[in-house]
């Protein structure tokens, strides 16, 4: 289901319950296995903040978005199809999930996840007898390496150990499926975002990762308003341009 069309408390509501659910995991695993677990903390929380020049190093991504979203609108002039939400609910619900986006999912999955997901990869390792690592460093991490161009080469291939990276591609797997309801496009298209959101986490901290995922979203629902707009100008005008 499209997030425009949930109640933005009850978007809040499942938030808040994820997290908390996350958070309680976290603080088992870390009773056993902190010592597996710190590296990983490290990661994220050694950094220091830095959300001007975050924002600065990742500013592509901003005009990706709003390349999209001006495409967006001119098809919607264009092309016609069924109704979208109207103009004032778009905008409102659209900033309210952008905010809640960028605070829970990044807390979720470049915090508690990424953290959470070291120790449980150890241990599929351990029952798997070496086939989880074989699988991750003979395949998928130079393959996610070559796909981001080197971007996150120093936590992937140049990792310090290979549960890092593999938590980290683990991670953002689930972050992309997660984004499924956007079609293949918008599947593919989360993970480079979410790899992007860890390259931002790593070099200018969580908050700075907060901040630049709520900022790409606001500026694709200020295109989804202003294609509502003009659906919606459509639908009420008197005149037909089709």
């Amino acid at each position: 289901m499209d997030p425009i069309q949930i109640h933005p408390a009850a978007i809040t509501a499942v938030f808040l319950r994820v997290t908390a659910w996350a958070f309680t995991v976290l603080g088992l695993l870390w009773i056993f296995f902190d010592d597996q677990m710190r590296p990983a903390v490290d990661l994220v929380f050694g950094p220091v903040t830095d959300v001007p020049g975050g924002l600065l190093a990742v500013w592509p991504l901003f005009a990706w978005a709003a390349a999209f979203a001006v495409f967006a609108i001119v098809v919607a002039a264009r092309v016609e199809y069924a109704p979208p939400p109207p103009p004032g609910m778009m905008f409102g619900r659209g900033m309210w999930l952008s905010l809640n986006a960028g605070l829970f999912e990044e807390l979720l999955f470049r915090c508690i996840f990424f953290i959470s997901m070291v120790p449980i990869l150890s241990a599929l390792n351990w029952i798997t007898l070496g086939l989880i690592r074989w699988l991750y460093e003979t395949l998928l991490i130079p393959l996610a390496n070559f796909a981001t161009l080197g971007l996150l080469e120093d936590h992937l291939t140049g990792a310090s150990s290979w549960l890092l990276a593999a938590a980290l591609l683990t991670v953002n797997g689930r972050f992309r499926n997660g984004h499924s309801y956007l079609g293949w496009l918008g599947t593919v298209n989360s993970w480079f975002v979410g790899m992007a959101m860890f390259y931002l986490t790593f070099g200018h901290g969580l908050i700075a990762a907060m901040v630049a995922h709520a900022l790409y979203d606001a500026i694709l629902m200020l295109g989804g308003t202003i294609t509502s707009w003009l659906r919606w100008n459509d639908l009420t005008s008197p005149y037909v341009r089709y």
